[in-house]
């Protein structure tokens, strides 16, 4: 997820900076990485911190809590979100199945 927002960005989320669009960026990963994917806090800071960005769970969880607000004021956050969750609920269609094939021979 992040190095595609880094893609359709153009920015490196993971660069230690509090300028708004990194914020908001950061806050959409943390977003779909906790509501779709079902990561605990600590498992989406480390994430950060494996690429450099100093995060803790808190950070995490207050990215997370102020998200909707973000997304309000910047409606490009909101398509964004749209394609990443479709982008989710694809592949994880698509492992569900390969892993169904897998057990059933």
């Amino acid at each position: 997820i992040g190095e595609e927002l880094n893609k359709v960005l153009g920015i490196d989320i993971y660069e230690n900076t509090r300028k708004a669009s990194y914020v908001k960026a950061r806050a959409l990963m943390c977003h779909l990485l906790r509501k779709n994917l079902n990561l605990r806090w600590t498992s989406i800071a480390e994430i950060f911190r494996s690429q450099g960005k100093s995060m803790n769970h808190t950070v995490a969880f207050h990215a997370v809590k102020m998200y909707p607000r973000y997304r309000m004021e910047d409606k490009e956050l909101m398509e964004l979100e749209k394609q990443f969750i479709l982008t989710i609920q694809v592949t994880s269609k698509v492992n569900t199945s390969c892993l169904k094939r897998n057990i059933t021979g």
